[in-house]
């Protein structure tokens, strides 16, 4: 894809971009989200390095108070969403089905994580895989809040 995408998020680490993941919409709406965490001269290219697995959370750099609530949600977008409105967001990146490909073990720290599933069956099976994940952290008070269903394909 040569085009300019529809959004670019920028995966923080610390202080440090480590990657981006840029998303790109089709005539029909349908989304792909593809990574680039490779470095390079202008930035990062397509890919993800080996090194970099399993993945560190997109949006830990939000996470400044353990003793606070930490939400758990599905995807790039909702987790800025999130981080707007002054909530500690975290998200795996590359998609729903991904769960397991992340680092979730900062989590294990957390006094409390709500999941925040997107209202589908994706958003389901992600709030399984994430829980499940959890407990083999033995992390504290998990929480899941069923959202509403608000239509249309492209609402996370």
């Amino acid at each position: 894809m040569s085009r300019i995408p529809d959004y670019v998020w920028h995966h923080i680490v610390g202080i440090n971009i480590i990657g981006e993941i840029h998303r790109f919409y089709d005539d029909g709406g349908s989304k792909k989200d593809i990574p680039h965490y490779v470095p390079s001269k202008r930035g990062f290219k397509l890919g993800i390095p080996p090194l970099l697995s399993p993945y560190p959370l997109f949006g830990l750099n939000s996470v400044k108070d353990f003793t606070k609530s930490i939400y758990v949600v599905e995807g790039q977008k909702c987790q800025q969403a999130m981080e707007t409105l002054g909530l500690q967001c975290v998200t795996s990146i590359l998609g729903a089905s991904s769960a397991e490909r992340s680092d979730w073990s900062p989590l294990a720290q957390a006094k409390r994580v709500i999941l925040m599933p997107d209202n589908d069956e994706a958003g389901e099976r992600y709030a399984r895989d994430v829980y499940r994940i959890l407990c083999t952290l033995d992390a504290k008070h998990l929480i899941k809040i069923k959202l509403f269903k608000f239509g249309g394909q492209n609402n996370d």
